[in-house]
């Protein structure tokens, strides 16, 4: 039953996203389409991770949630500033996912290969990332 939910979650949200996109573009609407869309590669990453086994055999995609956490609460601000005040704050918005993904892959990746994902939770990289993705929840929650 678990898995169903998962899945039927994952393909609502990439087709309604989709479908906002087909019907007016504007940039309310893509920011609110780019919300859905990353709740569904979020919801397909965790079932991937969870009831495929993907993180035992894959375990370089347990950075993946993380990065789309990261980025989830700064599209949901950002589509809601939109909204309310029909412009966009001027500012490098995705810096935060951009830049934890490059130092995923710069220091997890490469400079501590063989990727190990006892290695990955049990250096300050991961709680330093939970921490950010909880702040950045609460700051966008704030504004």
């Amino acid at each position: 039953m678990k898995i169903a939910l998962y899945i039927w979650a994952c393909f609502q949200n990439l087709f309604f996203g989709l479908t906002i996109l087909y019907f007016k573009r504007n940039k309310a609407n893509l920011l609110l389409a780019s919300f859905f869309l990353l709740a569904s590669c979020l919801i397909g990453v965790q079932y991937l991770l969870r009831f495929r086994g993907y993180l035992v055999s894959f375990p370089q995609m347990a950075f993946v949630s993380d990065t789309i956490n990261l980025a989830f609460g700064l599209t949901a601000y950002l589509y809601l500033y939109q909204v309310l005040y029909r412009r966009l704050p001027r500012n490098w918005y995705y810096t935060p996912p951009v830049g934890f993904a490059v130092s995923f892959v710069g220091y997890q990746l490469i400079y501590s290969a063989p990727f190990h994902l006892s290695n990955y939770f049990h250096t300050w990289h991961h709680p330093i990332t939970l921490v950010a993705i909880a702040l950045s929840f609460s700051v966008y929650a704030y504004y």
